[in-house]
């Protein structure tokens, strides 16, 4: 078998021995009692509410990204398919259906090669969150000072947001790749990239505290931090949509690691998968918006 057909494979190869470890040691049946004993209310109007809060910021940097006009208008529609684009998104290998957003941008008339770029950014600096939440997580549970987490965390995010900048300079310089690059960044589109960016990922934050806090004992922010940039880059990267599996046993592990009986913590890791139905639905109920599109932008 040549590599381009185990590469297709590989995906579902991880799944089926994630999943099939994960029945052989998962207690279920204190598992499943235990979620069974979840109250939807108020958690799943929480997690909407949050989950909206998510797509916005990231219809704000989509708009601020592609300096598109500043109008309730633009907004709207920009919100209803980058909405949409997301939730296709979670449910596919590495996250690519949000490579739909680039036929709304064509649809809308902007230069698709500059939209392209504006994606790639957009995945860089949400990887340099990840990687400054897994850091900052790890420095908080070596007992380091607040501080330190704090800076550790920053550190990767403000060096992925110097990427627009210094990667729209650089192709710049190139000819060939000029043409492809939209007009530079102001200071005030910038600012606005950094904000959404990290709303989106406050947001994100919240939503896993809550479901965790209604399963069991709440984690403190710094090992929500770390579970969320080491379990969302691990699913990311094993290329299994929506991380079926992979992620319930890295957060398991994990969850482990932060001294929860691995009863507590399997029950938390399935907990956390009850965010991939509630964001899939928020999303996918900005549908009616998309055929109300009178004119597209971007």
């Amino acid at each position: 078998m040549d590599l381009t057909r185990m590469s297709r494979f590989w995906p579902a190869l991880v799944a089926v021995l994630a999943l099939g470890w994960m029945a052989f040691i998962f207690d279920w049946p204190v598992v499943l009692a235990a979620l069974a004993e979840i109250r939807p209310c108020p958690l799943l109007p929480v997690i909407a509410l949050l989950g909206l809060g998510i797509y916005c910021c990231c219809a704000l940097r989509w708009i601020a990204i592609n300096q598109l006009p500043w109008r309730l208008d633009v907004f709207r529609d920009v919100q209803a398919y980058v909405a949409v684009t997301i939730a296709i998104g979670i449910a596919t290998p590495m996250q690519a259906g949000e490579a739909l957003k680039l036929k709304f941008a064509r649809d809308a008339g902007l230069p698709l090669g500059a939209s392209a770029v504006n994606l790639a950014l957009e995945r860089l600096i949400d990887l340099a969150i990840l990687v400054g939440f897994t850091i900052g997580g790890l420095v908080h549970m070596f007992r380091y000072p607040v501080w330190l987490a704090v800076m550790a965390a920053l550190v990767p995010f403000l060096a992925g947001l110097a990427l627009p900048d210094l990667g729209q300079r650089w192709a710049r310089a190139w000819p060939r790749l000029a043409r492809w690059v939209g007009a530079p960044l102001t200071a005030s589109a910038l600012a606005i990239v950094a904000f959404a960016s990290l709303g989106k990922w406050i947001f994100t934050l919240a939503s896993w505290l809550a479901v965790l806090g209604a399963v069991g004992p709440m984690p403190d922010v710094g090992q929500a931090m770390l579970l969320i940039g080491a379990v969302t880059t691990v699913s990311i990267l094993s290329a299994v949509p929506a991380g079926l599996g992979v992620q319930e046993l890295s957060a398991r592990a994990l969850l482990t690691a932060m001294d929860r009986t691995p009863a507590e913590a399997e029950i938390g890791a399935l907990a956390l998968r009850l965010l991939l139905p509630m964001m899939l639905a928020v999303g996918f109920a900005h549908v009616p918006l998309l055929w109300r599109r009178r004119s597209p932008h971007g």
